[in-house]
Parts: structure tokens; sequence; C-alpha cells
């Protein structure tokens, strides 16, 4: 637009320097952990997963796949690419790529050549498993079940591979275990331990409904800000020039991509908590990192992601050893789990191929031993919230705040999501980029504000005397979804 040339490229570069200033820089080492957890379990062994061609073929290792948690819904997914052939493949090898965004250079290689479709394939599906990532979380979630289904298919795996003597089972057992271990290594990140994922998706769901409330209000902000660059060309030609409120709420859930439709004012409460957990939590155990069992628990204090490598970061001497007893820990948990694999694959030997007789006689025999066999060594050594810690309590119902879970929610706004915003929207160009910039700029001001206007709702716990920082709706404008409170 010739108007936004003349008028919003000076704002433009303003923004984005401004904006560069405040950003604090989240690090994302999630995927690395879990990488570098799957190795040293494993001892480095491979799986069978083949992200190369079919002449030079390229192996997934036991920590990448445990990584690919987050970027896969199942490992169905990834043999269903395996076998689409090689644009499937390359599309394993992009997502492996990128999950290793914070990996050592040499170890992430160069960037594979795929087209743009599959880029957002694969991001697309990142975002939407991250919007409802139930199966992430421990006793707030189900990725005690998920951990377990994948861990008693790779023991059947490793049983056939002892009894007929074939390799193939092997490295699918190896496999089916390497992608059920990132449901149990999350056990042991602190901010998925307590955060009480799945009721709060519900709950938030059945009071708020989804994201509209936000979006529309979001969207409202970036349209004033549109007007007040253009207040001549808006009294003269109006719509013609500026995008209405509606368009602006599709661009928004275009930056969000399929995920924005899954999202709930649930999820950001959930992550909020998962945040303050993630920095340190008092836990317990039933075994310690040796695996020796402890009249009354084994105590400890564990922290969670991103704060596993910690590397030359200025830590605390607490955060410091928390870091390495939770590593300690979840590799002891993998190593319990990969042993399992092992004795089924030696009580599968022990017994021998099937006969020629009665092979009905002889499956149920093979099951009675497949099921006496351990499945959950490894869960002894998962850690619950300590009863008799000092952790902190969070009232987590709209409306019911109280001070430490409107303090975790107010940073969340002000934090990742801002930041979020920011970078989304230096992708955009024109008037569009403006808005969505100093919209990032002021949910850092307004924090849990913002909600609070967006859902017309009070979340609890607001200071006396703070000041006002948010947006309001116009008095025409119905904006509240959720119960009357």
């Amino acid at each position: 637009m010739a108007l936004q040339r003349v008028v919003g490229n000076r704002r433009t570069g303003l923004l984005l320097r401004r904006a560069a200033a405040q950003h604090r820089g989240l690090q994302r080492f999630v995927e690395e952990e879990h990488r570098q957890l799957g190795q040293e379990a494993s001892g480095g062994e491979w799986t069978n997963i083949n992200y190369g061609t079919d002449t030079n073929p390229l192996y997934l290792t036991f920590g990448e796949t445990v990584m690919m948690g987050d970027w896969f819904a199942s490992l169905q997914q990834i043999r269903d690419l395996e076998r689409q052939g090689q644009n499937g493949r390359d599309e394993i090898a992009w997502t492996r790529w990128k999950a290793l965004e914070s990996s050592d250079p040499k170890l992430r290689g160069p960037e594979p050549q795929v087209a743009d479709a599959i880029k957002k394939s694969v991001m697309d599906r990142f975002y939407t498993l991250a919007a409802g990532n139930v199966t992430h979380f421990s006793a707030g979630g189900t990725a005690q079940q998920e951990y377990l289904r994948y861990h008693r298919q790779a023991l059947r795996l490793a049983f056939a591979a002892g009894r007929l003597g074939r390799g193939r089972d092997w490295d699918d057992a190896l496999t089916t275990e390497a992608f059920g271990a990132h449901f149990l290594t999350d056990m042991f990140s602190a901010g998925h331990v307590r955060t009480p994922r799945a009721e709060a998706r519900a709950w938030y769901t059945q009071h708020f409904g989804g994201i509209d409330a936000l979006v529309q209000y979001m969207a409202r902000h970036m349209h004033d800000f549109i007007v007040l660059q253009h207040p001549i060309a808006t009294a003269m030609l109006g719509r013609m020039v500026i995008p209405t409120v509606d368009d602006l709420a599709q661009t928004i859930k275009k930056l969000g991509g399929p995920a924005v439709a899954a999202f709930t004012l649930g999820d950001i409460v959930s992550l909020a908590m998962h945040d303050v957990d993630n920095r340190g939590l008092d836990l317990v155990s039933n075994v310690d990192a040796t695996g020796t069992r402890v009249d009354g628990g084994y105590h400890w204090h564990g922290i969670g992601d991103s704060y596993l490598i910690l590397g030359n970061r200025q830590v605390s001497d607490t955060v410091r050893h928390a870091s390495a007893l939770t590593r300690q820990m979840a590799v002891a948990a993998l190593r319990a789990s990969i042993a399992e694999l092992h004795d089924a694959e030696a009580a599968g030997r022990a017994m021998g191929p099937p006969p020629k007789g009665d092979l009905v006689a002889d499956l149920v025999r093979a099951g009675d031993t497949i099921e006496k066999l351990s499945a959950t060594r490894a869960l002894e050594y998962v850690p619950r919230a300590d009863p008799a810690g000092t952790n902190v309590n969070f009232a987590w119902q709209w409306g019911s705040f109280n001070t430490p879970m409107r303090r975790a929610v107010d940073q969340v706004v002000k934090g990742t999501i801002a930041d979020t915003l920011r970078d989304k929207g230096s992708t955009l160009t024109g008037d569009e980029r403006d808005a969505v910039l100093d919209l990032a700029e002021h949910l850092r001001r307004a924090g849990i504000q913002a909600l609070e206007a967006a859902v017309s709702a009070p979340a609890g716990a607001r200071p006396k005397g703070e000041p006002e920082l948010a947006d309001r709706p116009p008095p025409d404008v119905p904006m509240s979804v959720g119960p009357g409170l």
C-alpha cells in the first residue's frame, strides 16, 4: 500500500527496534533434553526409522526418536511417512533438523531441502499437538498410560525377537520403546508432574469455550491502532483502506495456524502453572537414583523444561543440584525400562521357536510368559508432588485465582504470549505487521488484565490500586463467554 509506505515504514522500524530491545529471548532446550536422556540411557542405540534415501539410508538414534514425541502424535504417523517414499522421509528429515534447533550444529547438519508445504505441515502439526498435549502430563494427564502402551508393545516385540531370532523384531522393539520413552521422560519434568492439564482444559472449555473472545479483543486492538495511524484515510475512505475487526481476527488465526482452533483459556492457565513448577518443585519417588526403595518415599527437588542442560548459565547451586538429580532419576528410569526389553528377549529365547503342533496352546503359553514380565519397573522412579514439601498452591479456576496464580498468568501473557506475537508479527508486512507488534507491546504492559478484559470477567486476587492497563470493549459489544463470575 502506498499509504503504508508513507506513514508506516518509520513506525515499523521503531516498533521492531523497541521489541528487539525488550525481547528476553526464550530458550528452548526441551528437544535436546529428551535426546540426551535417551542417548545416555540407551548407550547410543539406533532405531530403524529411515530419514535418508533407499540407497543411502540414515536412521534416527534412540534419543532422536525420544524427542519426536513432541512432533508426532504417534509412532504410526512416522511409519506412515516412511511408507510414502522419499517425500515422507524428507518430512521426517526436516522434522529432525527442526527439532535439533538447540543442539550441536555438527549433529544437526545442514537444513534438508524440502518444499515449503512440507515445512508448513511439520509446524502445523507441532503447534496443534502443543495446544492439546494432555498425553505429556503426569498426574494431570495421561503420560503414564501412553508410556505403558508403547512399552508393553515393545515388550511383545522383544519377546518375539528372542523367540524367532529375527533382528527386525528387536529393532522394532527398540524403536517402539524410544518413542514411548518420550512420555516417560516427560513425567520427570517438574512442570509436568502436577499441572492439572486435562481438568483445567475441560473446566475452561465448559465455562469459556474456545479462544474466540481473546482473538476478538486482539483484533479490536489492532484495528484501533491502524485507524490511529491513518485518521484522514479512515475518515475519507473507511473500509477501502482499513481492514475490519473480522479481517484482523482472521489474520490472527492464520498466524496461529490450526492450533488456534484447539486453544483455550485453560491452556494459558496450565502453561502458567507449568512454567512456575519448571523452576523447581519438591517431589517424592518410591526409589532413589540407584533404585533403592526408601521407607516413606525418596524426597527430592526437581526442575523442568529448559533447566536440564545448564551449561554456563548463571543459576544457583540449588538449581544446578536439582538439574543433575532430575537427570539421574530420568536416566535411571529409562535404563530400568530398557532392561525389561532385554528380559523379554531372553524369555523369548528361553521358550524357543513355536512348535509345529498345537499353536493355540503355544500362544496361551507365550501370552502367560509375556504377562509375567515386569512392565512397571521404571514407574518406581517417577515423581509425584511431595505433600510435605513447600510447593506453591495454585487456585486455578477463573474468578477464584489466588495471588500466585494471578502472578503466574500475568508473567505468561507479558512473556511467552507477547514474545510469540512479536516473532510471528515480524513475518508480516505493512499495517498488519505494525498492528501485531503494537499488540505484543500492549500485552507486555497489560498482562492478565488483557485476558480479564477479553472475557469480561475478573480472574481474582487483583491488588488494590493496580492501574488500569487493558483495553476495554465498547458498551455495545458483548464479550462475556464465561460464567457469571
